[in-house]
């Protein structure tokens, strides 16, 4: 078996409509919150649902996109 070389490889460069895709589904995630904003009872409930889904969104996209660009398990 020939050697396994330790340097790792160069990535191929990421497409910018995965990073579109990933900005739309966040977006669409936060209209409930601009849609609740609009009415003065809500605003807060809009508050809460924005940051709970902003840190749980984010948490989730980054877990996802690491498997995307990383694959499942360690090379």
């Amino acid at each position: 078996m020939p050697p396994i070389n330790p340097t790792p490889g160069s990535t191929a460069p990421i497409s910018a409509s995965y990073w579109w895709t990933w900005a739309l589904c966040f977006a669409l995630l936060l209209t409930p919150a601009l849609v609740m904003a609009v009415f003065r009872r809500s605003r807060r409930a809009a508050a809460g649902y924005a940051v709970t889904a902003t840190v749980l969104g984010g948490l989730l996209a980054a877990a996802f996109i690491s498997v995307d660009l990383g694959g499942f398990a360690p090379s």
